[in-house]
């Protein structure tokens, strides 16, 4: 898509001249500024003090160190340097706002303050240029200043972040000294043109065992940005805009045909969200000559957010993913009208207003967004009707029943997603927006989530997805461990989804076949869940999980799950069928906080007799309290 557009000499026509390009108001069109409503800049002007008594001390070695001496498993490093830009951002803006000069010292020392870091890569990013993600080692415990070859999340971010500053308040900081936007271009140069010229070999391209995800379109709005705003050289400028198109196109070949985010919802706001983010950018960059939003695939990118929201905030958080995602309406609203969505831009409306949008330094933007272009939203709310969605190339379903009381979601793919979960025929369903078989989501993050190590973390594992295990083996993770959809069918209020799973374990396991089947129906709200197994020997030992929050009260030929007032009904055949649980301790605080809960559950269902075929059927219904 984006990269046949990318030819150099047609960018280099295609261009708004830096000396005209004027996406937003700088700090000087007192009259942009000062028309924003109180309501939208008082939360900014709140920040006043904290920003003003900010202190930008100098980093220490030591504390980059810390995360290579505690193995990755933590580290402060980012308490430091994250503040700091989120300071800046917020300093910014307010100078904006109130125009007064109050601001400008402290965000000249935070800015100096940000271009005196060693390196603007966090440490846990240090080494994906070492190939961490194929041995997990920590080769480089402090930056090489003297090789500067790498751009990651933290460091584009952080270019876009003083690219906004200098282009919205050159002027001011002028009359401080221009040894300060001049000092910002020299940077931008050194840490991030220069290797994203120079360097064919980006983790994000592809390259050193990464999968492509949202590093890429995040980073690209970033150098994007920084290009457009801060590169002088007419020529140099094209260059760096043409390559970004021509890596972009990267991120985008590899989206499925149904717009689907492998890495789940919550970091949509990342990805297909920072789709939005780049062609924002290209449109404004080139006069609205280059517009990629009316292409259908963007518009289904868009979309994904909204087909993914099971109940609330509440979202099939499949992969590495926690159970609530935030999405800025304002953001869905301007997406939805630049690819003509009804559906997002109506989805939009039934979203919370945060006090201050996105408040984040590396969405810049989006901020600027909603302070300057945001269209007012309908004081009355458009008709939204949430939907069934079968998404066959992510091979995921997101649905809910008529009465959209219990909501469902199924997925296949395979076993090397980005942000993968060896989850392979796993489902989620809540009842009335609680949930009742949940995805758990994720630990913290450390050295070992992203390294060969990864798939010994027990939440990642299938053990502790609503999946099965076969003889002792649970799924597999690579390319390799696949699902096959054999048949999704709509009839009437019947969704029937089924999937051979024999791809997603090792041979050793002695599948022969295994199909999981779903049927959902939608009028009577009960879904069946049938695992059936053609095994090489008898003897073998089968089970399947069902994954709880609430602690189930197990008896024969049924399991009760507490869904808030109601209560979930688990139906089994007790004469083949036996049922046992497990508990595990949830660890994180934010996965704690996140369930309300301090521990986790399962169901275990296993045949009563062995046998070369066996099926393990479940009916999910639901009895509701008589209040």
């Amino acid at each position: 898509m984006t990269s046949e557009k990318s030819d150099l000499r047609e960018v280099r026509k295609l261009l708004v001249p830096r000396e005209t390009y004027t996406p937003y108001p700088r700090w000087e069109d007192r009259r942009a500024w000062e028309a924003i409503p109180e309501d939208l800049a008082g939360p900014y002007l709140s920040f006043a003090e904290q920003i003003l008594s900010y202190d930008t001390s100098a980093l220490t070695a030591t504390k980059y160190l810390a995360y290579a001496r505690s193995g990755g498993v933590g580290s402060d490093y980012g308490s430091a340097t994250g503040p700091r830009r989120q300071t800046l951002k917020n300093a910014v803006l307010c100078e904006c706002l109130e125009g007064k000069g109050r601001f400008l010292d402290k965000i000249v020392d935070l800015i100096w303050a940000v271009c005196e870091e060693s390196s603007w890569i966090p440490p846990a990013h240090n080494n994906h240029m070492h190939g961490h993600m194929e041995t997990g080692i920590i080769r480089l415990p402090l930056p090489d200043v003297t090789n500067r070859c790498f751009v990651d999340l933290i460091s584009s971010g952080t270019a876009g972040l003083l690219a906004w500053t200098a282009y919205l308040l050159r002027t001011p900081l002028d009359g401080v000294t221009p040894m300060v936007c001049e000092r910002i271009e020299h940077e931008l140069t050194e840490r991030i043109f220069r290797p994203f010229l120079t360097h064919d070999d980006m983790t994000w391209y592809g390259f050193y065992g990464h999968k492509i995800n949202n590093w890429n379109p995040f980073i690209l709005h970033n150098i994007l940005c920084a290009d457009l705003l801060c590169v002088k050289d007419p020529d140099l400028r094209a260059k760096i805009f043409s390559k970004a198109l021509e890596k972009l196109d990267i991120y985008i070949r590899q989206v499925p045909e149904d717009g689907g985010c492998d890495e789940g919802p919550a970091y949509w706001d990342m990805a297909g969200g920072a789709i939005y983010d780049c062609f924002s950018a290209i449109r404004d960059g080139t006069g609205g000559k280059l517009d990629f939003f009316r292409e259908p695939l963007t518009k289904r990118m868009a979309e994904y957010i909204a087909k993914a929201c099971l109940s609330g905030t509440r979202f099939a958080n499949f992969a590495d993913n926690g159970p609530h995602t935030a999405a800025d309406p304002r953001m869905l609203r301007l997406y939805g009208e630049a690819v003509d969505s009804d559906y997002l831009k109506a989805f939009a409306l039934t979203r919370p207003v945060p006090e201050i949008a996105h408040d984040s330094y590396v969405h810049f933007t989006r901020e600027l967004d909603a302070l300057l272009r945001m269209p007012v939203l309908p004081s009355e709310k458009e008709p939204f009707t949430p939907g069934c969605f079968w998404l066959p190339q992510t091979e995921v379903f997101f649905g809910r029943d008529l009465r959209n009381e219990m909501q469902l979601a199924m997925k296949g793919g395979f076993n090397n997603e980005s942000h993968n979960h060896n989850d392979l025929g796993h489902f989620i369903l809540l009842w009335k927006g609680e949930p009742v078989f949940p995805d758990l989501g994720h630990l913290p993050y450390t050295a070992k989530t992203f390294s060969p190590f990864r798939y010994e973390i027990w939440i990642l594992t299938s053990v502790w997805h609503s999946c099965a295990s076969v003889n002792g083996y649970d799924q597999h993770n690579g390319d390799d461990y696949r699902a096959e959809i054999l048949e999704y069918r709509e009839n009437g209020s019947l969704i029937c989804l089924s999937m051979e799973l024999k791809g997603a374990y090792a041979p050793e396991a002695g599948i022969e076949s295994y199909v999981r089947s779903f049927v959902f129906d939608r009028a009577s709200q009960k879904l069946t869940v049938t695992d059936t197994f053609r095994l090489r020997d008898a003897t073998a030992d089968v089970e399947s999980h069902y994954v709880t929050i609430a602690e189930p009260e197990i008896s024969e030929g049924c399991a009760r799950i507490p869904a808030g007032k109601d209560t979930c009904i688990l139906r089994f055949d007790g004469c083949a069928l036996c049922a046992g649980g497990e508990t595990h301790d949830l660890e994180a605080d934010a996965l704690k906080k996140a369930w309300g809960a301090e521990s986790c559950h399962r169901i275990l269902l296993r045949p009563k007799k062995a046998a070369r075929e066996i099926v393990i059927r479940a009916e999910i219904t639901m009895e509701q309290s008589a209040e």
